[in-house]
């Protein structure tokens, strides 16, 4: 019909997406890309939907109270490390905690760049499942 207006209602169509499926595939990847001992970070992350004015932001964050945890994720200049604090580390890695405060001081650690790795891990995961919730909302299916 001329002039007849048709809304799309693509926010509630992601959100029944996100709530449904997406959480779970972005923690969940997140979680795989991210260095992981006695499950100090891996287990931390949580995404949340935000909507406000027919708008919605995800926003996806570590919880971890893992201590230091931005020193994985961006690596340290050389310092020497307390040992005990490497210890518990370095035993179960079979290294002598002595000798990794050693290189630390000399070399400092190599970032790991867990962060930018799950979010470029996540986007493959979620684009289709965003591609058709924005798709059902623009044929007219409900939520």
């Amino acid at each position: 019909m001329p002039g007849q207006r048709v809304n799309f209602d693509i926010a509630a169509s992601l959100a029944t997406w996100f709530d449904s499926e997406g959480r779970w595939l972005i923690t969940d990847a997140t979680a795989r890309a991210t260095p992981n001992w006695h499950g100090g970070l891996s287990m931390r992350w949580a995404a949340t939907r935000h909507t406000s004015l027919g708008s919605m932001r995800i926003e996806v964050r570590n919880d971890s109270t893992a201590p230091k945890w931005d020193w994985l994720e961006e690596g340290t200049r050389p310092h020497m490390p307390p040992v005990a604090a490497i210890t518990p580390w370095a035993k179960d890695h079979d290294i002598d905690p002595w000798a990794l405060a050693m290189i630390i001081k000399k070399e400092g650690t190599k970032a790991q760049p867990f962060i930018d790795r799950a979010m470029r891990d996540t986007e493959p995961l979620i684009t289709p499942g965003i591609e058709a919730a924005v798709e059902a909302a623009l044929s007219g299916e409900t939520p």
